[in-house]
């Protein structure tokens, strides 16, 4: 992700339709979408341009601070960095209900934010549908522009209004003259990724939880190493079995396989405090050496187990993978 780019951030409660709008914008299914709430989660960055202004959005979690989850705790900070960070920010209401607590709370956390702000109602797909648009006003931020991100209703006339407000930048071409490797962080669920993933950026950017599924998402920034740049992808963890999956869990593994295709280099966390390798363990190495991807085994959690349970757990890694002797081990 190039800082260079101005940021638009998505903002708005839970289940709001932002990561429909991001589809709809980037034409493309890139975010996960499905009515269980919460299923964005950390903030994750989509490059874009309109008339000539190539820029970032910035989906992010739903805001619920009525909740007392760690989770939606979690998202809120992200969401708040995303405010932070960017430049303009997209605020997404519908107008088809009434105004909630949770809407006018976001509206002024927006407020103080003192960021230029598109004010957005959704679900607008026939006419007579903004039953309580005027109720919205009191937010001071003017009639929302009404749109119908499933159907891409007046999509055009809100890319337009964000086009107008963002500063010129570097353009995506330019951009891609420099491609950079790709590093995919790669492991079952729990293992440590998203902790490596912002050990490596240096800041608190992947939700961390003991909940196992987490991560839904892949995420990416970059990171520089002795003056070389890397972009660096936080994964969903790979579950063993398809047959145990709900939809959100095979979509997330959809990504994560995706994750692995565009990456050149995989780091492939495995649990060490499992004391054990897992077969899923082995099928997420074959997955990486099927794709051409340089390897590198990480082992996680070292701090839980001795130097002796290290040295058997590396000569178990080695029998698993004695097909594959090329792969090296970190710990």
């Amino acid at each position: 992700m190039e800082n260079n780019l101005p940021k638009v951030a998505i903002i708005g409660r839970p289940n709001v339709g932002k990561s429909t709008l991001i589809n709809r914008i980037c034409q493309s299914r890139e975010a996960i979408v499905h009515q269980q709430p919460m299923i964005t989660r950390d903030r994750k960055y989509y490059l874009s341009d309109w008339n000539g202004k190539d820029f970032y959005l910035l989906d992010t979690g739903g805001i619920d601070l009525k909740s007392t989850k760690r989770l939606s705790l979690q998202i809120f900070i992200q969401a708040k960095k995303a405010i932070d960070e960017a430049d303009l920010i997209i605020f997404m209401v519908d107008i088809t209900e009434p105004v909630s607590v949770l809407d006018r709370e976001i509206a002024q956390i927006l407020r103080k934010s003192e960021k230029e702000i598109i004010f957005v109602g959704i679900k607008c797909d026939n006419p007579g549908r903004d039953f309580y648009i005027e109720d919205y006003l009191e937010f001071g931020l003017g009639y929302p522009l009404k749109i119908s991100a499933t159907h891409g209703k007046n999509i055009g006339d809100l890319l337009d209004a964000v086009a107008d407000k963002l500063p010129s930048s570097t353009t995506k071409e330019e951009l891609r003259q420099d491609a950079l490797p790709v590093v995919s962080i790669l492991g079952r669920p729990n293992v440590g990724k998203s902790t490596l993933f912002n050990t490596f950026i240096r800041e608190e950017r992947a939700i961390v939880d003991t909940i196992e599924g987490t991560t839904r998402d892949s995420i990416d920034s970059i990171v520089t190493i002795r003056e070389k740049s890397y972009k660096f992808i936080d994964t969903a963890g790979l579950k063993k079995s398809k047959k145990n999956m709900d939809d959100l869990e095979y979509y997330s593994k959809l990504r994560t396989e995706r994750a692995a295709e565009e990456s050149d280099i995989a780091l492939i966390l495995i649990d060490s405090s499992d004391r054990k390798i897992t077969k899923q363990d082995v099928k997420i190495a074959e997955m990486c050496i099927n794709k051409g991807l340089s390897i590198c085994i990480v082992f996680s959690k070292i701090d839980l187990v001795s130097n002796e349970e290290i040295e058997e757990l590396i000569k178990k890694l080695d029998y698993s993978l004695r097909f594959a002797n090329f792969i090296q081990f970190l710990k």
